[in-house]
């Protein structure tokens, strides 16, 4: 016959390897949902251009000035190009690629663009090309 400390030694065994097994288990994070969730859900509003040439950074600026972007979890965008050119509206796709490091606008088309991503946090979104950096806020 068992002691009791041996048969309460399995028990505490058996439970511990039972925990261990729920949270080994347990969902992974999700880089890419993180993201995603970072820049959906709200309006991002041009704040800030740079770039290496001043002439093009006030141009950066003067273009942008009022610009907005929507960014929905469909993987589709809509926008206002802002002040410049009276808040005309657009629309698009996009999506995150190279391990969230970059971001596709409007794949397969003629105005397929990829840009850096500098910056994406709940407040900032930033990216940038060859030539200059552009960073809207919520």
């Amino acid at each position: 016959m068992k002691s009791q400390s041996s048969i309460y030694s399995r028990v505490l065994l058996l439970a511990a390897a039972f925990i261990f097994v729920l949270t080994a288990c347990s969902k992974d994070d999700d880089p890419a949902a993180d993201k995603k969730s970072m820049l959906v859900g709200g309006k991002w509003t041009f704040s800030s251009g740079t770039a290496e040439d001043e002439l093009v950074q006030g141009l950066l600026i003067s273009l942008y000035q009022g610009s907005t972007f929507t960014f929905n979890t469909n993987g589709s965008y809509d926008g206002e190009y802002g002040d410049f050119v009276e808040n005309l509206p657009f629309s698009g796709t996009w999506e995150l690629i190279n391990n969230d490091t970059k971001i596709t606008f409007d794949k397969g088309t003629d105005e397929e663009k990829t840009w850096d991503i500098v910056t994406l946090d709940s407040d900032t979104f930033s990216f940038k090309d060859a030539d200059f950096t552009l960073v809207y806020s919520k």
